[in-house]
């Protein structure tokens, strides 16, 4: 559901929580450090949409859905401001969250001035600038995967994943997790140490080691 805040400084004496496709929509909204958390969380099959020049949050956390591999976080207009802390999680390694422009090619800059947390999520057309540090790179198995036109943001390094099937003639998910990395994806060539499900930047390669048993297929069920 949309929500209109009108221009000015806010302070909210209760957390602000904004569920199933939280929309904030205007120009010039600040909520100053008297605020607390404001939380946009996505859920179902939905989308979160911030819609608005000159949005400044203190604190702001966006969560993904448990529902569903497309959550996205959408920047319709230039980008916002949070001079405290910013939260944006995935739910999962591979039930990612996108972070990105309404529209492929035009940049949108999140100003951070504070604490980051990212984990679980994949941006496109985003600048990271401000005060706080966008290293995401110490953060191979859960960290950030990069499409194109991102700058500002270091990202975990682009690694070869291979794929090793089980010995077996079944059919197995790219998706498949243990832990925090892949079920089937390895570090070497019919190598057995794990490593993760591949992100945007990595490259997923299968070779003559991948499929020890004939008949074995992959379901590809990652929507980037």
């Amino acid at each position: 559901f949309p929500v209109t805040i009108e221009g000015g400084t806010k302070q909210l004496l209760d957390n602000l929580t904004l569920s199933v496709a939280p929309n904030i929509w205007n120009d010039g909204v600040t909520f100053d450090a008297n605020s607390k958390l404001v939380t946009m969380e996505i859920t179902g099959n939905n989308i979160a949409t911030l819609q608005g020049n000159s949005i400044t949050f203190y604190d702001l956390t966006v969560t993904g859905s448990s529902a569903w591999k497309k959550s996205e976080l959408v920047f319709t207009t230039n980008g916002i401001t949070v001079s405290h802390t910013l939260t944006i999680s995935g739910n999962s390694p591979t039930n990612r969250i996108l972070v990105n422009s309404a529209t492929i090619g035009s940049n949108r800059t999140i100003t951070a001035n504070g604490t980051i947390a990212i984990t679980n999520a994949d941006f496109r057309d985003i600048t990271g600038a401000g005060s706080a540090s966008w290293d995401l790179s110490a953060q191979t198995d859960i960290g950030g995967g990069t499409l194109s036109g991102c700058s500002g943001i270091t990202f975990p390094a682009a690694q070869n994943c291979f794929w090793v099937h089980s010995n077996d003639a079944t059919s197995h998910n790219w998706s498949d997790l243990t832990g925090s990395v892949g079920t089937y994806w390895m570090t070497t060539s019919g190598g057995s140490t794990k490593t993760r499900v591949p992100l945007l930047q990595d490259t997923a390669v299968f070779d003559a080691a991948s499929f020890p048993h004939s008949g074995s297929t992959v379901a590809q069920d990652m929507p980037r």
